[in-house]
């Protein structure tokens, strides 16, 4: 399983990264989006306002 992460804030996303043990939930990779945008980028999609 695959985990994709998006907030603006730095210390938000790391902190969920940091203070969950995400293999015990069976995620091998935990990805990050600073936004909307970027996380659509990362899916090959166009971003829409």
């Amino acid at each position: 399983m695959k985990i994709l992460i998006v907030d603006d804030g730095d210390y938000m996303r790391e902190g969920l990264i940091d203070s969950i043990d995400w293999e015990s939930y069976g995620s091998g990779e935990i990805m990050q989006a600073v936004n909307g945008q970027e996380c659509g980028y990362m899916f090959g999609s166009t971003y829409r306002e």
